[in-house]
């Protein structure tokens, strides 16, 4: 039978394969559903030649027909998220003293707190994958801003001059500013870290227009920190998830 590896259907995502020790591959809905309209999930697993796979995909929440379509095939619904925008403040609001840009020296202490901070990412709500995995994730992720593999600039909060949050950044193109990842130490919550950060992107980066956030739709306390900091929601999506195993 044929390999599925057509790139306008599945995109090898090298870094996540290599993190997750499997096979990784982003997937086009609606080309997927084209090539293989009634595949089975065992069919499918087998297209793999007995090889673990993790196959993501997502779905704007208004394609109801494409994730049943892909529900049927065997993909499982994981998370909804939401794409939160503002636009930029262009008013000279100096950054919070307590936020500067991220020191070489920061990097153990910034994955600490991603390691400790997530509970409701995609890969932690999903019940196939572990959550020392999920965190190990979230923390190699981070890393790699380090490494000068992922992200345009990283800001952190600091309390004694340890780090206590990090907001890692993305330019997107089109003057929209992304916020790739943002997290707090757990002891340091609900005490204004996170929007501390945010309002300092906004004044270190008023090259940009807009500024864009995503989260999970059950995560309640991200939702309102956006929505406080003037953020309106844009977007929402379907994320699923589909585990192939021999």
């Amino acid at each position: 039978m044929q390999q599925p590896y057509d790139p306008e259907v599945f995109t090898a995502d090298p870094w996540l394969s290599e993190t997750m020790q499997m096979k990784c591959f982003s997937v086009a809905a609606k080309r997927f559903l084209h090539r293989f309209p009634s595949m089975s999930e065992q069919d499918l697993a087998g297209l793999f030649e007995l090889e673990r796979v993790f196959l993501f995909t997502k779905v704007p929440t208004s394609d109801v027909t494409t994730t049943k379509s892909l529900q049927a095939t065997g993909f499982r619904l994981i998370d909804t998220q939401l794409v939160f925008t503002k636009a930029i403040s262009q008013a000279a609001d100096a950054a919070p003293p307590r936020v500067r840009r991220v020191k070489p020296e920061d990097e153990e202490a910034v994955a600490t707190i991603a390691a400790a901070s997530f509970s409701s990412s995609r890969f932690h709500l999903d019940p196939s994958i572990e959550d020392s995995v999920a965190d190990h994730i979230k923390a190699t992720w981070v890393r790699n801003y380090f490494r000068g593999n992922r992200g345009d600039d990283m800001l952190v909060a600091v309390d004694n001059g340890a780090p206590a949050g990090f907001l890692l950044l993305l330019d997107a193109g089109k003057g929209i500013l992304v916020i790739d990842l943002i997290a707090v130490a757990p002891n340091h919550y609900k005490k204004g870290v996170g929007s501390m950060m945010i309002q300092a992107a906004e004044s270190m980066h008023k090259e940009f227009a807009h500024i864009q956030a995503g989260t999970q739709v059950c995560n309640i306390a991200s939702i309102g920190l956006y929505e406080k900091l003037g953020f309106r929601l844009q977007a929402s999506h379907y994320i699923l998830h589909l585990h192939l195993t021999p």
